[in-house]
């Protein structure tokens, strides 16, 4: 394991310790730590793709951890970020129905379907997503998302991979046939076994070679 994943395991790992042992008066502060912390280290180990929106929110719905590319769809830096709530990065027509999203939500323990992310600019960002509540630790709520048109280019990719597989292996199938085909029927057995050798039938004839 390299040894930059090994440093941001162990700093993910320190972060979880003193969350677990903070006063509650400080548990917010310390989940916020460890969820970056925990962000960090799925993002260097591959578990998110550069291109994939990660946002991590508490229960009350503010925002503690983004990655990269979250911070950039959504045009603002960790600092800024942090504090912000779903509703913000929401448009301001659909915020009417977030609070029961979210509740559902939270009640489910997941939910994927599309999300219109709102930057302050008022651009909107049309999304598919995935979110998984109590993740990484209980209190906080992870979403993975993309671009719409980025999933549809996934999607498509996904899609001509399988057919070029199913292709590559309709080849094999026939390529087989074929092979075995040219190597002719199977030799019938007679009385339940094959027949027999050369030699075993010349034998009894005492024509078998002597030498």
């Amino acid at each position: 394991m390299p040894s930059e994943i090994v440093r941001l395991l162990a700093a993910w790992r320190a972060a979880e310790h003193r969350w677990r042992v903070v006063p509650a008066d400080d548990q917010d502060v310390a989940r916020a730590e460890l969820a970056r912390a925990w962000l960090a280290y799925e993002l260097a180990a591959g578990t998110y793709g550069p291109e994939e929106i990660v946002l991590v929110a508490d229960d009350r719905g503010h925002y503690v951890a983004a990655s990269p590319a979250a911070l950039e769809c959504l045009n603002l830096t960790i600092d800024e970020l942090t504090g912000l709530t779903i509703a913000d990065a929401t448009p301001p027509d659909s915020r009417d129905a977030l609070a029961e999203q979210w509740r559902r939500f939270r009640s489910s323990g997941a939910a994927t379907g599309m999300f219109v992310l709102w930057r302050r600019d008022g651009r909107r960002i049309p999304t598919t997503y995935r979110a998984v509540a109590g993740m990484p630790v209980p209190g906080l709520n992870v979403s993975r998302a993309l671009p719409a048109a980025k999933s549809f280019e996934r999607e498509l990719v996904i899609e001509a991979t399988a057919r070029a597989l199913k292709i590559s292996l309709d080849t094999i199938a026939e390529s087989r046939r074929t092979i075995l085909g040219l190597r002719g029927p199977a030799p019938a057995k007679i009385g339940g076994r094959l027949p027999r050798k050369p030699a075993e039938i010349t034998a009894p004839l005492g024509l078998r070679d002597a030498g």
